[in-house]
């Protein structure tokens, strides 16, 4: 359309779980049906998916590795990924599944443009539960809990600056 959308991404936005399903049933030979498209904002079918929290149709396109949907693609005015989305959006379903899927190469400390990681923006935003989600996956994800932003923070004091106590600002 002529925002750059896509039927998938459209069905990908509002949850469609069954028209999801039928873009990555037929056949890519039959049809040219282009699943990693990106829109005029930057944004992919799996941005989309996974910044609204629809976590069945999420579940659907991890469940594709044939269809190299791309999971890492990067939103082209921050140079955000999905994940990160998830994240800033405070989708916990979501993020509890990428985090729990390592086979299918999630980058867990992707940073943006501005040297950001996606625990900073959920410390920032004062998401609690997702906060817990990254602690308890510390280990065994590898994730940098101490990493600094351009500006040389740390997800912890951006969580302190923004007054995060409990998961609200004070």
């Amino acid at each position: 359309d002529v925002g750059g959308w896509t039927a998938f991404m459209w069905a990908c936005h509002y949850g469609c779980k069954d028209v999801v399903q039928l873009h990555l049933d037929i056949p890519t030979q039959s049809l040219r049906i282009e699943l990693n498209a990106i829109n005029y904002n930057g944004w992919t079918a799996f941005s989309l998916v996974c910044g609204n929290g629809h976590k069945n149709d999420v579940q659907q396109l991890l469940n594709c590795p044939d269809r190299n949907i791309e999971l890492n693609a990067r939103e082209d005015e921050d140079g955000w990924i999905a994940f990160m989305i998830a994240c800033y959006c405070g989708r916990k379903g979501v993020v509890q599944m990428l985090l729990n899927c390592p086979e299918n190469n999630i980058e867990l400390n992707a940073r943006d443009l501005d040297g950001w990681t996606a625990f900073m923006i959920v410390c920032q935003h004062g998401h609690k539960a997702v906060v817990q989600l990254f602690l308890d996956h510390t280990t065994e994800s590898n994730i940098e809990l101490n990493a600094t932003n351009g500006e040389g923070s740390t997800a912890f004091m951006l969580a302190c600056l923004n007054g995060h106590k409990d998961g609200t600002p004070e």
